[in-house]
C-alpha cells in the first residue's frame, strides 16, 4: 500500500483490509509495507483492517528488510490488528537501516498486536545497532508533545532470542499515551526484554 509522490496535504485512506492466512519467504524488500509519503502527523495516511495468520520467513537472502513496516496510522473505532502471525529468521546479519521482525513508525496510532510468535534465528551482530536483533520496534518516530500515539496494544505476543524483545518509543521526543502492554512472553533475551524511551 503506497502514495509515492503528489499533494502530501490529502493522504490516503484505505480500510478494511484483509491480509490472511499468506506466506512470505526469502523477500529482497519487506513482506508487507503500508507506506505515506509524509510522516506529518496531521497528514497521516490512514489504513485499517486485519493481517493475521500469515507466515514470514526471512530464508538465506541477504538483501531483505522487515517483515512487516506499518507506517501508517489507524482509527479507534476501526483500529489495524495484527495477530496471530509467525515471524522468523529475522538473525542480524545486517546492521543497515531496517532489518527488524515487525516496524511501527511515524505517527501510527490504534495499532493492535496481538498473539504473534517472532524468533530470531542465527548469533547475528549483538552490537548496539544491531537493528535485527529487536523482534518489535514501534518508534512513534514522529509524535510529539501535541500530536501523541494513542490506541496501542501489544497483548500476548511471544518473542524468543532477540536482544531486546521489544523497543517502544525511540528517542526522548517521542510521545505514546495509553499504550496496553500485557501478557507478553520472552525468552533468549541477550540484553532486555523491554525497552522504553521517551514519554510513554
Amino acid at each position: 500500500t503506497a502514495k509515492e509522490s503528489g499533494d502530501d496535504s490529502n493522504n490516503y485512506t484505505v480500510t478494511g483490509v484483509r491480509i490472511i492466512n499468506n506466506y512470505f519467504h526469502h523477500s529482497g524488500g519487506d513482506g508487507i509495507q503500508f507506506f505515506e509519503a509524509t510522516t506529518a502527523c496531521t497528514k497521516a495516511a490512514v489504513v485499517t483492517g486485519l493481517i493475521d495468520n500469515n507466515r514470514f520467513e526471512k530464508g538465506n537472502r541477504t538483501g531483505h528488510e522487515n517483515a512487516l513496516d506499518i507506517k501508517t496510522t489507524a482509527l479507534a473505532g476501526d483500529p489495524l490488528v495484527i495477530s496471530n502471525n509467525r515471524i522468523t529468521g529475522w538473525d542480524g546479519s545486517s546492521t543497515s537501516e531496517g532489518n527488524r521482525s515487525l516496524v511501527v513508525q511515524h505517527c501510527a496510532s490504534n495499532i493492535k498486536i496481538k498473539n504473534n510468535y517472532f524468533r530470531r534465528d542465527g548469533p547475528g551482530n549483538e552490537g548496539f545497532l544491531c537493528n535485527p536483533c529487536l523482534g518489535l520496534s514501534f518508534t512513534a518516530s514522529d509524535s510529539s508533545s501535541t500530536n501523541r500515539v494513542t490506541g496501542v496494544e501489544i497483548v500476548g505476543n511471544t518473542f524468543v532470542n532477540f536482544r531486546d524483545a521489544m523497543e517502544i518509543g525511540e528517542s526522548s521526543a517521542n510521545y505514546i499515551s495509553g499504550a496496553k502492554i500485557y501478557h507478553n512472553t520472552g525468552y533468549g533475551a541477550s540484553r532486555s526484554f523491554f525497552r522504553l524511551n521517551g514519554h510513554v
